[in-house]
């Protein structure tokens, strides 16, 4: 019984190696498309002779206005369109802004991005700008020039032909929201806490001229 083991085990070792000899060698193989061609190592056996990383185009800059509109617990979100960077995403009212546009024509830009969205044109006065936040893509660098606009609660905002949906602060957190957009609302959270008074230092009284310190001098008059 042994015996007849053994010669099974040698059969198949033997027919193993049969088949690994019917696979050809990788450095053999005539149709692979990885490694360079025989040809052209032979010519220059160097590492020159592979093909170079191709340099990535520089991001380009990109200067987008946008307006953050609160009323009460609630800020005003537009959809984004379906195609393109964002796709379906939600944000603040936003419009491109040309780089050698004067702060005026910049303003104009934005408030007709929110007349749009049914605002009235009379309460956009109010608005008044935060800062900037860059944020970076990865083949766009943007900066964010960020406005805040607090709306009454009298003021009615017409219907509007875009997407727009009023959501709360723990909405936006859970919301199809980019991470640009979080980090405007988070300029503007931090726009709003009040800076700490420090207590001014209270001078220390004069005492009445009847009981000023006394003199070294008067000891030895």
């Amino acid at each position: 019984m042994d015996s007849f083991l053994k010669k099974k085990s040698v059969e198949n070792v033997a027919d193993s190696k049969k088949e690994e000899c019917k696979i050809p060698d990788i450095e053999n193989v005539i149709d692979c498309n990885f490694c360079l061609p025989s040809s052209v190592w032979n010519e220059n056996p160097q590492v020159t002779a592979f093909p170079c990383k191709v340099e990535k185009k520089a991001a380009r800059e990109e200067k987008v206005g946008v307006l953050v509109i609160e009323k009460g617990d609630q800020f005003l979100m537009v959809r984004r369109p379906e195609k393109g960077l964002l796709a379906g995403l939600w944000e603040f009212p936003c419009a491109i802004l040309p780089d050698e546009a004067a702060t005026k024509a910049k303003s104009s830009i934005i408030e007709s991005t929110v007349k749009e969205l049914g605002v009235p044109s009379s309460v956009l006065f109010s608005k008044r700008f935060i800062g900037e936040v860059v944020h970076l893509f990865s083949h766009i660098h943007t900066t964010y020039s960020v406005e805040h606009l607090i709306l009454d609660s009298s003021v009615k905002v017409k219907s509007s032909k875009k997407e727009v949906m009023w959501v709360t602060l723990d909405e936006i957190k859970t919301a199809a929201v980019s991470t640009a957009m979080k980090k405007v609302l988070a300029l503007v959270k931090k726009s709003e806490t009040k800076p700490v008074k420090q207590v001014a230092n209270k001078k220390r009284k004069r005492s009445p001229e009847n009981h000023k310190q006394t003199s070294i001098k008067s000891f030895f008059t």
